[in-house]
């Protein structure tokens, strides 16, 4: 598959390729020339997109529900359905091993659209981020006021 093809279904054209070839590279391809620095810039280029998304949608919400809400939007697993959506892990350089291996495979490809989404930024500017992350997200806010079950690290906390 063409990183084209990868541009086409995110609905971003590049600049810079080099950017966007990064951002798909795992370390256990290259130690050198990968995504993970890319990887910690869009993880907080995501939290504040999910974070002023909330702010605006939810203004009846106080702040610990505010975080619970981001917390689940910007799981692992729920980066990683989003990337699959978008078919991440056809344009993914890792090793083989890594590859075939379903449980990490979920994390890489989560990692991966951090990586994507801060290649993005670095490649245009926050506004245009902030579109294709949300595009890529698709948040359902009232499918988040329906799931009220709070998960077992915050129960704990709480207690």
């Amino acid at each position: 598959m063409s990183l084209a093809e990868l541009e086409n279904s995110i609905g971003y054209k590049f600049k810079n390729k080099k950017l966007l070839d990064e951002a798909i590279t795992h370390k256990s391809i290259n130690s050198d020339f990968n995504n993970e620095r890319l990887e910690f810039l869009g993880d907080s280029v995501i939290s504040l997109v999910v974070s002023e998304a909330l702010h605006f949608e939810e203004s009846s919400l106080d702040e610990g529900k505010l975080s619970i809400y981001r917390s689940r939007i910007v799981s692992r697993s729920s980066l990683s359905r989003a990337g699959l959506k978008i078919k991440l892990n056809k344009y993914l350089h890792a090793g083989s091993a890594l590859k075939n291996n379903q449980n990490l495979t979920e994390t890489i490809i989560g990692n991966t659209l951090e990586a994507l989404i801060g290649a993005i930024f670095l490649d245009s500017d926050f506004l245009k981020a902030k579109e294709i992350t949300l595009s890529i997200l698709d948040i359902d806010f009232s499918k988040l006021l329906l799931e009220e079950q709070k998960d077992s690290k915050t129960l704990l906390q709480e207690f």
